[in-house]
């Protein structure tokens, strides 16, 4: 009977630690969700998804907002379970634990009352700060009220 709690607890316990997916949110038009690891711009590219610019967000509220010339200097990997980003030639504030969304800009998309669903979610954050590398230019925000 111990053994069968145990293997029961450590189970939850697995699975409750094991991210799944990276929700794709903004100017899109179906809800994706991304389970693979790699390059961010061969991910995009093999979901379909045109992207101008792009919002990070990580479970903590820290989000960076990178333009696509940079899609392809960041990696998305797993660590310890969860979906996290990295890189070398991006400032370091893109090297993010814990992604739980991706939100997409894309200027194609059509506004409704002067807002798309990406300037909206973007509303949602506080804007820190804009830091480059390489000729790389991000900006960092942190959800507000977190």
């Amino acid at each position: 009977m111990a053994r069968l709690i145990f293997i029961i607890l450590a189970v939850v316990f697995f699975f409750g630690c094991y991210q799944s997916q990276i929700e794709v949110s903004g100017n899109i038009e179906r809800k994706v969700f991304l389970n693979q690891t790699g390059n961010l711009l061969e991910i995009l590219h093999s979901k379909a998804i045109v992207a101008e610019y792009l919002l990070l967000i990580a479970t903590d509220g820290t989000a960076v907002f990178i333009c696509e010339k940079s899609f392809s200097e960041l990696e998305i990997i797993r660590k310890k379970g969860k979906f996290a980003t990295q890189t070398g030639s991006l400032p370091p504030v893109c090297n993010l634990n814990e992604i739980k969304e991706i939100c997409i800009y894309n200027s194609s998309y059509p506004l409704s009352d002067h807002q798309t669903p990406f300037s909206l979610r973007l509303q949602e954050f506080q804007f820190l700060g804009e830091s480059s590398q390489a000729g790389h230019y991000v900006r960092k925000y942190k959800l507000k009220g977190v």
